[in-house]
């Protein structure tokens, strides 16, 4: 994984009961030491982590990540009550700052909790699943757009 791009994940909290969500993850260097993450006010995430101190970012296929939008239920598996799904690569962070902010678009305006995470631990299944990123759908979309340009 690279500094800077974003990696769709699927990220496991604690709080009144286990959640995961899909949520775009930056590191904040070319290895998995630190992450941010961008939460929107009124998820599950967001509560959980503005009480919560811990949290795992599972490295899922899309299908999973695709499920994580549908159900909060799974099969859990806790690291010192920590969330996480189990036969995936999976880091464990601390939260070291939280920062609040109101974001303003053209839809509106919104709270945004940008959280910064060290991590504290990590669980290697030996899977060969490569995190899916941002930019590589982009550069498909690209090439789909262009070849029905072609025609």
């Amino acid at each position: 994984m690279l500094k800077y791009m974003i990696y769709e994940v699927v990220v496991c909290t604690n709080g009144k009961r286990p959640n995961k969500a899909p949520i775009g993850i930056y590191l904040k260097d070319n290895k998995d030491n630190n992450v941010r993450l961008h939460l929107f006010f009124g998820s599950h995430t967001y509560d959980n982590l503005l009480k919560e101190n811990y949290f795992s970012v599972n490295v899922v296929e899309p299908l999973k990540i695709a499920e994580a939008v549908i159900t909060d239920e799974d099969n859990y598996k806790f690291f010192k009550n920590i969330p996480y799904i189990e036969g995936y690569y999976t880091i464990f962070y601390k939260v070291v700052r939280r920062k609040i902010i109101t974001k303003k678009d053209d839809i509106g305006e919104t709270k945004l909790m940008i959280i910064e995470g060290e991590k504290i631990h990590k669980i290697d299944f030996n899977k060969d699943i490569k995190p899916y990123c941002r930019a590589d759908g982009l550069i498909v979309e690209m090439a789909i757009l262009y070849s029905r340009n072609t025609y």
